[in-house]
Formats: C-alpha cells, structure tokens, sequence
C-alpha cells in the first residue's frame, strides 16, 4: 500500500504544480494596472462601427 500512496503523489505533484502556475498567471494579469484602461477617455481612439445591410437583404 506503501507503493500506491508513492504513485499516486508522483501523479498528483505535477497536477499541483500546474494548478499553481495557472493561478499565479491569472493573479500576475489581474494585478498589472496598465493593462487595462479604467476610464472613457482612455479609450477616445476605440470606434465601434455597425454594418448596415443592402436593401435587397434587408426584405
């Protein structure tokens, strides 16, 4: 039994580890203040255009 605990500890530390870096990423971007604009007038240069469609479509 001493042989399974082993195998299964040698399975589950990858795991752990993959976890782990997977969150420490998550919380690395949700921490960097420049990446993401916080007001309105940083985003003055972003346009959102609406495609109007022919007429012959629109029927």
């Amino acid at each position: 039994m001493h042989k399974r605990n082993r195998a299964a500890l040698f399975l589950l530390i990858p795991i752990v580890i993959f976890m782990w870096f997977i969150g420490w990423c998550l919380y690395w971007i949700g921490s960097r203040e420049d990446a993401i604009p916080r007001k309105m007038s940083d985003l003055n240069e972003l346009t959102f255009t609406v495609q109007i469609p022919e007429e012959k479509y629109a029927t």
